[in-house]
């Protein structure tokens, strides 16, 4: 009961974090791309089990670690990572073991890790121009009518030039709002 205590409390520091631009971004990159996930994790999930079913056949009954199908599992998801013996698996069976070796390796690690990446980093870009063009669509002029107002018409070159300077606006931008 104290760790799922402790597990909710950590999750609810999350709720803290949405105040920071970038946390916001992450979260809601992670929303946008929650299809695309699963998607990607079912498409995992069958070849994990395809390669596990393969290992159980070919290795379960020499190796303790592939006798049944969750230890399989278990152990090709710690190949990923870098744990395996591939001698032990060699001296198993000679001739099975670099074709399942070198297609679990390029397989996984290459094409479904690269692709898991390669969505993430889609849908950050696409949250990440959305949100510029929010920032650009709204608050830009929000702020200079706010400066215009406050300031009036004279001060309003020096109202752009401040919002110009910073880093995250393009001075093409300001240009066609303040035409």
């Amino acid at each position: 009961m104290a760790a799922i205590n402790s597990f909710l409390g950590f999750i609810k520091i999350f709720k803290f974090l949405k105040f920071s631009y970038h946390m916001t971004l992450l979260w809601d990159t992670l929303i946008y791309a929650v299809w695309d996930i699963v998607c990607m994790f079912s498409v995992f999930f069958i070849i994990i089990s395809g390669f596990s079913i393969l290992a159980l056949l070919v290795y379960g009954p020499y190796l303790p670690q592939y006798h049944n199908i969750s230890s399989s599992i278990s152990t090709l998801m710690r190949m990923i990572l870098g744990e395996f013996d591939y001698v032990e698996l060699s001296t198993t069976n000679p001739y099975v073991t670099p074709i399942f070796f070198m297609t679990y390796i390029f397989i996984v690690v290459f094409v479904i890790l690269n692709m898991f990446i390669a969505v993430i980093c889609e849908y950050y870009e696409r949250v990440r121009k959305y949100k510029k063009s929010l920032i650009m669509e709204h608050l830009l002029p929000n702020f200079l009518e706010s400066c215009t107002y406050v300031l009036n018409k004279k001060y309003k070159k020096c109202c752009i030039y401040l919002f110009n300077s910073f880093s995250c606006f393009k001075k093409n931008n300001i240009d066609e709002i303040k035409q």
